[in-house]
């Protein structure tokens, strides 16, 4: 089951997904504005790094996420 989470205006929820050939997940998050005079169509996110286990992707995916809202919006 995926996580979801709003920050700073943003509503994300991790997709990540076990890559068939290494076997090893990979982070990704979808990411929308709840504010609709943003602009901001749903966005998905993702990263080349690949982790042992869901909840590491999954936790690397919210922590990128958040920095890059902080750096960016």
């Amino acid at each position: 089951m995926s996580q979801k989470i709003v920050y700073r205006g943003y509503r994300i929820e991790t997709k990540v997904y076990q890559d068939k050939n290494t076997k090893k997940w990979v982070p990704r998050v979808s990411i929308v504005a709840l504010d609709e005079s943003k602009n901001f169509e749903e966005t998905p996110v993702s990263w080349e790094e690949e982790f042992d286990t869901k909840e590491e992707a999954e936790n690397f995916a919210l922590d990128g996420i958040e920095f890059y809202i902080d750096e960016h919006f």
